[in-house]
């Protein structure tokens, strides 16, 4: 049974969608926009976005990607450090 069928992920902090996305995700591709670094995750067949602050240096943001020309362009991107 897949992750997604058995976890709410709309209902977690964004402490737990970090703990499930970075531990059980993989990481398919990364772009910075601005002071921002966005990341594609592959979590179970689902991509999500997280967007982290680099000034900050802090998680602000993650969420299921539906945008799927977004998504593509950060696969196509890769990963970059």
């Amino acid at each position: 049974m897949s992750m997604n069928s058995t976890i709410n992920f709309e209902g977690l902090s964004l402490m737990q969608k970090g703990t499930i996305v970075f531990g059980k995700g993989q990481l398919i591709g990364s772009e910075t926009k601005g002071n921002c670094k966005v990341s594609l995750f592959d979590l179970d067949g689902q991509f999500y976005e997280v967007v982290y602050n680099n000034d900050t240096q802090k998680v602000i943001k993650i969420e299921p990607m539906n945008d799927f020309k977004r998504a593509q362009i950060l696969m196509k991107n890769g990963i970059s450090e």
